[in-house]
């Protein structure tokens, strides 16, 4: 007979990859119309493949990339949003890695059950998006360097892959370059010992990963002008200074979900070890810095997320089975919602963009075939 626990955890498992999986799919088989940045990467991708400059200069290359087999596929909404929901899955394959890492079996378990019944994560599981590519490989570069800087003996070569995780995720998403500063001031303040004991790799990986960013900074240079040229025109790109901390204060359901709220004081009583201090501290420090330069959207925040739930299983955890039990029946209530909502995501898109996809019926029909330019305005 199998100890609750066990049937716990393969309960938790095989409902969060079930929900997953079905939501990622009825998302796909929607073919619900791509959103503004879905189609600005598409087309930088398409000019890419055809050999052309891109048109926008602080489209990260990474992106261009990601989207070239949806375009030559046929560049159909189902052909572009393909590869994305393959690259959640491996999103999720990480989150369950480093919660387990983190605290245990059980845990990972809890973990990626909690990301299956959180709405902005699944929500954006099969958007051609920078957001769960580029968090994916965060994670990544978050359990290589406090994974390596935890041995008593000190960081071995293996942290050096922090590197290429690290620059992998600012080629992804530009704006990967805030948590990834906030991580190595972590790393420093919080195992100053491990890195005074074998300071070499960790040398050798700062040196490697700014090698790594040459290609970019010359570029930017050819094209801006300044080495941080790119950074600076991308930063300027989503409007709201200073506001998104009112919104993720005022709203944190809305932008983290509601498990990970419900959970982040469970994350926070569970600080007392160096590593999962520095894992919450990175969450609330990428959420702070995020929302004083930009206005408040569930998927820039999705490292901080992912990290709640990473953490806040391991009070769980070591709580009373009656509690486990409410918490897995709530989870499976999350599993439904996300189920139910899948089920409207196209209606919702399409409701959403209505006036867009008129417009574009009527300038298709206009142009009649031919290439045109289409100027338009926005005013709030």
């Amino acid at each position: 007979m199998q100890e609750p626990s066990t049937r716990r955890i393969r309960v938790l498992v095989v409902g969060a990859w079930l929900t997953w999986l079905v939501c990622s799919a009825v998302h796909w088989g929607s073919g619900a119309p791509l959103g503004h940045d879905e189609a600005r990467y598409a087309i930088a991708s398409r000019d890419l493949l055809a050999g052309d400059d891109s048109r926008w200069s602080y489209v990260p290359p990474g992106m261009e990339v990601l989207a070239a087999p949806g375009v030559l596929l046929g560049g159909s909404e189902r052909a572009l949003r393909l590869l994305p929901v393959v690259l959640s899955c491996l999103f999720l394959l990480v989150l369950g890695r480093v919660a387990r890492w983190v605290g245990s079996r059980e845990t990972a378990a809890w973990t990626i059950a909690l990301a299956a019944a959180t709405g902005p994560l699944v929500r954006f599981s099969s958007d051609v998006l920078s957001d769960i590519p580029s968090t994916a490989l965060l994670l990544l570069t978050v359990l290589l360097v406090f994974r390596e800087l935890s041995r008593d003996e000190g960081p071995t070569p293996t942290i050096l892959w922090a590197a290429a995780t690290g620059a992998g995720a600012f080629y992804v998403r530009y704006g990967s370059c805030i948590p990834l500063a906030i991580l190595a001031g972590l790393a420093v303040v919080c195992f100053p010992r491990a890195i005074l004991r074998r300071p070499g790799p960790v040398v050798m990986t700062v040196a490697l990963f700014v090698l790594l960013l040459v290609p970019h900074l010359v570029h930017a240079r050819l094209t801006t002008g300044s080495v941080l040229g790119t950074l600076r025109l991308s930063a300027t790109v989503p409007k709201g200074f200073g506001k998104g901390i009112a919104d993720y204060a005022g709203h944190p359901v809305q932008y983290l979900g509601v498990f990970a709220v419900v959970v982040l004081p469970f994350a926070v009583a569970v600080t007392n070890k160096r590593v999962r201090f520095a894992l919450i501290a990175l969450a609330l420090l990428d959420v702070l810095s995020l929302g004083i330069q930009t206005s408040a959207q569930a998927r820039y925040v999705f490292l901080a997320t992912s990290l709640i739930l990473i953490v806040g299983p391991i009070a769980i955890v070591r709580t009373r089975r009656g509690f486990q039990v409410v918490a897995a029946v709530a989870v499976i209530v999350g599993w439904g919602v996300q189920v139910a909502a899948a089920l409207q995501y196209q209606r919702i898109r399409v409701d959403g963009m209505t006036a867009t996809l008129l417009a574009e019926a009527a300038i298709r029909s206009d142009a009649k075939g031919e290439p045109c330019y289409v100027l338009g305005r926005h005013d709030t």
